[in-house]
């Protein structure tokens, strides 16, 4: 039977998830802390930490016009400070090259359901339907296509709903489609796409509110960034574990490669295991190079680490794009002890060769991810670990609360004290909820998971967390994540928290 892996990657990979090409830049940094941070004890907390591409909320729509100007085609540079400088060059009107309607009946009575739960804002179903029309043939209207675009953007399928914002430029929904366009571009990450969108929204509608927002967000993920953080895991079996660290961020003149460097601290300590280890304390420092090409066959990130103390050692690994969806792979040597949060672990000098795939995809009834992480660790042993989650599209609680059901385990070779190393496995299914919002100057993430045993050391488990961010000027923001976390390990009770707090500075 092969088991497949999933560990939350811990401080080691911080700055290469911060690099990762859908949540590349500073907005939401905060967000990717607490879920890369999740690991630290080590457990699989599940999805109640997701990156910040699901800050997916409903835009404000641009009312369509009867008689749109044309307008102009941007182009541009991303200038030093992170915003775009526009070139402009009038565009020549185009029409529709599809028809409004087909006049078949049991097409429009489709239509009529498409267009009835899009207006009752039941946007999965709506997105549902309205793709099911497409599939059989039928050729929506101009305002139809608008809709099935927000409907698809709007509950995430970012990227199916692009094409069909696009066909709408240059038409009486002109406005309106490159409105949505610049929002499911920075929603997915690629900021340095969505600021030149939102500039040709303001380039004809200079008083639009939603552009202007827009372009602030996706303008902070292109500006040159720094980061301090500093936070505190602790569990009720004697681990403290302390880390400090400061991180700088930047971006070339295309805004698609990126760059990063890392200063690392972190002092941790662990009590004593009757009859199996004792006492132990443990220092860790290092500093770390991150580069990330989105341009490049296989967008490839890069990540190398230094470790100064408590030995000299190098970490590294790369990250290949795999498909034009989102699957990767990943091969690494990682700091093991940082990983897993062991300070035992930090002191026995452990490395270990990672290697991972992770793979989303949407479809119809809602979005599959599955991360598998297998590791060589140094001390001879080897884990395997998995998490698979599904998030439906339906949305019983309204279509800002997103749920899901998730699977974690982890395997081990060989138990040791040193670090969690079940042997005879451990799996859990959870159900879980989570919420998020975001506004021009703070962001605010929610989630609670709780489940039980699948197999082996597994047993009742339930997460929550809680992460925020506020800007306290143009230049300078506050973040704090919180988590705590309940499950069995080792045949016991085991509970954690976390607390992180850190300070942005864009340049």
């Amino acid at each position: 039977m092969l088991f497949v892996a999933r560990l939350l990657p811990g401080l080691t990979l911080l700055c290469a998830a911060g690099l990762h090409a859908q949540t590349s830049g500073t907005e939401s940094l905060n967000l990717r802390i607490a879920g890369n941070l999740a690991s630290m004890f080590p457990q699989p907390t599940g999805p109640a930490f997701v990156l910040p591409d699901e800050l997916q909320l409903k835009p404000r729509a641009l009312p369509p016009t009867n008689v749109p100007p044309s307008p102009p085609v941007v182009g541009g540079a991303v200038k030093p400070g992170g915003l775009v400088a526009p070139t402009f060059t009038q565009a020549v009107r185009a029409q529709s090259l599809e028809p409004e309607s087909n006049g078949n009946a049991g097409a429009s009575a489709r239509s009529a359901d498409f267009d009835k739960f899009y207006l009752q804002e039941k946007y999965p179903q709506a997105a549902s339907e309205g793709l099911k029309l497409v599939q059989s043939g039928v050729v929506l209207t101009q305002e139809q296509r608008l809709r099935l675009a927000n409907a698809l953007a709007w509950t995430g399928k970012t990227d199916q709903a692009l094409p069909y914002y696009r066909s709408l430029f240059f038409t009486p929904f002109d406005a309106a489609a490159r409105l949505g366009l610049a929002n499911a571009e920075r929603w997915r990450g690629r900021q340095e796409l969505a600021a030149p969108a939102y500039q040709q929204v303001l380039a004809v509608a200079p008083g639009n509110a939603d552009a202007r927002i827009g372009l602030t967000l996706a303008s902070r993920q292109l500006r040159p960034s720094t980061v301090l953080g500093l936070g505190r895991a602790q569990d009720n079996q004697g681990l403290v574990f302390d880390n400090l660290t400061a991180m700088h961020t930047w971006r070339n003149s295309t805004g698609l490669r990126i760059y990063a460097v890392e200063a690392r601290g972190v002092q941790s300590s662990a009590d004593a295991l009757p009859g199996f280890a004792p006492y132990q304390q443990a220092q860790n420092k290092s500093l770390g190079l991150r580069y990330e090409a989105l341009d490049l066959r296989f967008a490839p990130r890069l990540h190398l680490d230094l470790q100064t103390a408590p030995d000299t050692q190098i970490f590294g690994g790369v990250r290949l794009k795999l498909t034009d969806g989102a699957t990767y792979a990943t091969l690494s040597r990682v700091n093991w002890g940082a990983l897993n949060y062991s300070a035992r672990s930090i002191a026995a000098r452990h490395s270990a060769t990672q290697l991972g795939l992770d793979h989303t995809s949407d479809g119809r009834w809602g979005e599959f991810a599955l991360s598998a992480n297998a590791y060589q660790v140094s001390d001879s042993n080897s884990l395997l670990a998995s998490q698979i989650k599904f998030t439906p599209a339906w949305r019983p609680l309204g279509p800002g609360f997103k749920t899901f059901v998730v699977t974690d385990t982890r395997n081990a070779q060989v138990n040791t004290p040193d670090y969690w190393s079940p042997t005879s496995g451990y799996g859990t299914a959870s159900l879980g909820v989570s919420q998020s919002w975001e506004a021009e100057n703070w962001s605010l993430f929610a989630s609670a998971q709780a489940g039980n045993k699948l197999y082996g050391d597994g047993g009742p488990a339930w997460s929550a967390s809680l992460a925020g961010k506020r800007w306290l000027s143009p230049d300078y923001a506050l973040g704090i994540n919180a988590t705590t976390l309940a499950n069995r390990r080792d045949d016991a009770a085991y509970r954690a928290s976390f607390v992180n707090v850190n300070v942005e500075k864009l340049w």
